[in-house]
């Protein structure tokens, strides 16, 4: 499962979002590829090591995930007809609309980078969804900002010692929309 902020969840189904970053923490595993390096070809899975020392891996390149709008929530249902979603819990098999067969929406993971935050280009953040690197720093800050966890500031013009205090490692996870 990959958690997602449910207005970003449209963007999603219509593939503006392509991509989502997550904050690397220190017990994150990386597996990286037999061949190749980190920076060019990425990592081929993510994992988090567990109190009792073992690896569990939370995403890996090619597999597939349930997109969920938010922790302990059920996965999303799509409806390719009419563009309706919803919660698994609030609507069974069938689309109220339009009565047809519906399944959840799953996403595969396509590479797996790591990027320190405020390296973003314009370019991923339009896959993030937003229309500029600006919005998608705006909204990264307001979301972390609800948790006390930045400086209070909504814009790119950080001094050296506010960049270097709050520019955390990030890992950019590329993905697809399963059909």
């Amino acid at each position: 499962m990959t958690l997602f902020k449910p207005e970003l969840i449209p963007k999603i189904i219509n593939k503006e979002k392509t991509q989502t970053r997550r904050l690397m923490k220190p017990e994150h595993y990386v597996k990286e590829f037999v061949t190749g390096n980190w920076q060019t070809r990425g990592f081929a899975e993510v994992g988090i090591k567990g109190k009792n020392g073992k690896i569990k891996t939370q995403w890996k390149v090619g597999q597939d995930y349930s997109v969920q709008p938010g922790r302990g929530k059920c996965g999303v249902k799509f409806c390719s007809k009419c563009g309706f979603h919803g919660s698994l819990l609030h609507w069974g098999g069938d689309c109220p609309n339009c009565k047809i067969a519906v399944k959840p929406l799953r996403h595969r993971i396509t590479k797996i980078r790591k990027q320190r935050l405020l390296d973003i280009s314009n370019s991923d953040a339009k896959k993030e969804g937003f229309h500029d690197k600006h919005a998608f720093l705006e909204y990264v800050f307001k979301l972390y900002g609800k948790l006390g966890k930045h400086p209070s500031l909504l814009s790119l013009t950080l001094s050296a010692e506010k960049k270097s205090k709050w520019n955390p490692w990030m890992l950019a996870l590329s993905f697809e929309v399963v059909k």
